[in-house]
């Protein structure tokens, strides 16, 4: 498949206050980092992929940056919607975003785009079904411009996992398997 030309942003600039650290996304799952394992699957889609970084995690992102398709940009770091938005008023559209702590199943994130660029509409979101049956985002969207109209893909369960916990770190390395 040729790539679609999309740009990427892996957004890796945050506090982690959840987790209780700025530098989850370096936590191995898979045998690897999560966010190298992330831009992994990214290079296979995008012509290149935006790195958003902030003062806590410019030092521990090197790796990241080493990539001849990556791009390091240092963001304000102040939130994870305050960079989106900033990232989404200055890059290229469409934009594929995805948040440096979700860890994902081989393909997913390349059926996500192959489905989202499908649809008519400015703004997909990735999501899976919770327990509960709501809907629940996973730090995957395409913006096709700011706003407007929106559509969810399910990915199912077991597909994309966001990692805000220790416990989600270890429920995590279920995805390779």
């Amino acid at each position: 498949m040729e790539k679609p030309r999309v740009t990427c942003l892996l957004l890796a600039g945050g506090a982690g206050t959840r987790f209780g650290s700025s530098t989850k996304f370096l936590r191995e799952v898979c045998g690897e980092p999560i966010a190298l394992r992330l831009l992994h699957q990214l290079e296979s889609v995008c012509k290149y992929v935006v790195v958003a970084i902030s003062h806590r995690t410019i030092k521990a992102a090197r790796a990241l940056c080493e990539s001849p398709s990556t791009l390091c940009v240092e963001f304000p770091g102040t939130d994870y919607v305050s960079d989106l938005n900033l990232a989404l008023r200055i890059l290229p559209k469409p934009i594929l975003t995805v948040a440096a702590d979700i860890v994902a199943r081989d393909g997913v994130i390349q059926r996500f785009l192959e489905d989202s660029l499908s649809k008519n509409v400015d703004v997909v979101t990735a999501v899976v079904v919770s327990h509960n049956k709501l809907p629940n985002p996973v730090g995957l969207a395409l913006f096709n411009s700011e706003g407007g109209s929106w559509a969810d893909v399910n990915l199912g369960g077991g597909a994309v996992l966001d990692v805000d916990t220790e416990e989600d770190l270890e429920s995590a390395g279920r995805i390779c398997e």
